[in-house]
């Protein structure tokens, strides 16, 4: 059992290549009260193995089939054994310190009720990139029924906080785990890979908790691998996202947006 203050999480499904860029650039070796814990969602490209083979350090849980990000996560701070967890995408590139830091303001804005602070996300150009996104309402409910990406659009938070009617990813947040076992809930399962932190978000305000965004704080997105840049989403991805959308729906609209949205999926199913 580890004594760590603050756990690194890190959901993994076939990105060993990323994965791998992600755990050299922690420099772990650098931190004595930090765990990190990759959550392996049964890839089958040899992420596992890697973790093992190249950072004994870090701990890795196996899933026996992928059951989606939310599933994982919770896996993840079920183990963790830190008062905060920062939850990562395999994706990005960042230091042990500036994850430790983001953890440290969740616990320094405690008496102000926050109980999550996200990391700006940059390109490796510098760019800032989308981190937050607004909860959809009817129109864009019915809009992501024929174009689920329309309803699922990202922007480029320009506050310090997220505000009520707004959510913040999990690209990378570092979370408060006593608000969230006590008060607020772990992620909803039924959400498979999209929509999870909008519901996390929603009920964290419906909390009267605070979602800041750090201003200084970046982590670097890596460049996609050659040939999966601007790709179109995938079908299954579509309908994966059209039904998460449609449980956001059916958990936290009213019955007639709820009704309007359904159709509108129905219609979008009949072509």
């Amino acid at each position: 059992m580890s004594d760590a203050a603050t756990s690194i999480l890190i959901v993994n499904f076939n990105k060993k290549e990323q994965l791998r860029a992600l755990l050299k650039s922690l420099k772990m070796d650098e931190a004595t009260t930090v765990e990190v814990i990759v959550i392996d969602n049964a890839s089958f490209d040899g992420s596992r193995e890697m973790v093992r083979a190249e950072f004994p350090k870090v701990r890795v849980i196996e899933m026996e089939n992928n059951r989606g990000f939310a599933v994982a996560a919770n896996k993840g701070i079920d183990q963790a054994s830190g008062d905060v967890a920062v939850l990562c995408h395999s994706d990005l590139v960042t230091t042990i310190h500036v994850l430790s830091e983001l953890a440290d303001q969740v616990r320094e804005g405690r008496s102000r009720r926050v109980a999550g602070v996200a990391a700006r996300v940059v390109s490796p150009d510098k760019t800032e990139l989308p981190s937050a996104g607004t909860f959809p309402g009817l129109v864009r409910g019915i809009a992501g029924a024929f174009s689920p990406e329309t309803a699922h659009k990202r922007f480029v938070p320009s506050l310090d906080h997220i505000a009520d009617h707004q959510y913040a990813t999990t690209m990378c947040i570092a979370l408060d785990l006593q608000v969230l076992s006590a008060h607020v809930g772990l992620f909803d399962p039924k959400f498979f890979l999209y929509y999870a932190d909008a519901d996390l978000s929603l009920r964290m305000h419906e909390k009267q908790y605070r979602i800041l965004v750090s201003r200084r704080l970046q982590v670097i997105k890596q460049r996609p691998p050659l040939g999966e840049g601007n790709k179109k989403l995938a079908p299954h991805l579509a309908r994966l996202m059209r039904k998460d959308q449609m449980h956001f729906f059916e958990k936290h609209r009213g019955g007639l947006q709820r009704a309007l949205v359904g159709a509108a999926m129905k219609m979008k199913g009949k072509d």
